[in-house]
């Protein structure tokens, strides 16, 4: 996955590369973090294929509730 640039303006960026570093690195890490956790969702609600859709709803809404309650 490819970084986002640095949102900061360029001159500051010349200025300063261990604020861009740092901002790269610890706060896109907290933004990557929901994205990967709703993809991981995504792929259990692929996984789960029963006949009856509504039987895979509820597991799904099992597996996601279980997990947000921790």
């Amino acid at each position: 996955m490819e970084l986002l640039p640095c949102k900061l303006p360029f001159s500051w960026r010349r200025a300063d590369p261990h604020m861009c570093y740092f901002l790269e690195t610890c706060y896109l890490d907290e933004e990557v973090k929901p994205i990967k956790t709703l993809g991981d969702r995504v792929t259990n609600l692929k996984c789960v294929r029963t006949q009856d859709e509504g039987r895979s709803e509820y597991l799904f809404d099992c597996l996601t509730l279980s997990e947000s309650s921790d």
